[in-house]
């Protein structure tokens, strides 16, 4: 619920999103109204947290099916969108809104650890050395006391 609450007041303070975005949340709804007349019961939507204010708010089917006019239908069973960091990055065209997707994958695969903020300056040294730039064990080190300090 906080999440939705929080995406509902980014969304209040857009002009405007767009006939694109628009286009595909009505298109979502008219899904999840098509699957809620097969379903009897709870239905669950996986959707990025962008949408849900889009998703819950009352459109009428009509509305809905009036900004998809014109659209070519096409017979589908599933749809795969690649979520890559590039593509869930802020500046790539998707646009996600993840601000630093390959540090989300590595606190991902790195939870309960204790080392993870090791690993990942470890990482990064590796990268940084790879292109030439000078980065010392013991600038890793204070990074990382650094680190733990300010988080404590």
């Amino acid at each position: 619920a906080a999440i939705a609450d929080a995406m509902t007041t980014l969304r209040d303070g857009e002009t405007s999103i767009g006939k694109f975005e628009a286009m595909r949340e009505a298109h979502m709804r008219l899904e999840i109204a098509a699957a809620r007349k097969e379903i009897d019961g709870p239905l669950a939507v996986v959707c990025g947290a962008w949408h849900v204010p889009a998703l819950q708010a009352a459109h009428t089917q009509k509305s809905d099916q009036a900004l998809l006019k014109g659209i070519g239908r096409r017979k589908t069973t599933m749809t795969f969108a690649p979520w890559t960091g590039p593509r869930l990055a802020l500046g790539y065209d998707y646009g996600a809104g993840v601000v630093a997707p390959g540090w989300s994958k590595h606190l991902w695969q790195t939870r309960g650890q204790d080392d993870a903020s090791v690993l990942w300056l470890a990482r990064i040294a590796s990268v940084l050395r790879a292109k030439g730039h000078i980065i010392s064990t013991a600038s890793l080190i204070e990074a990382e006391r650094l680190a733990r300090a300010l988080a404590a």
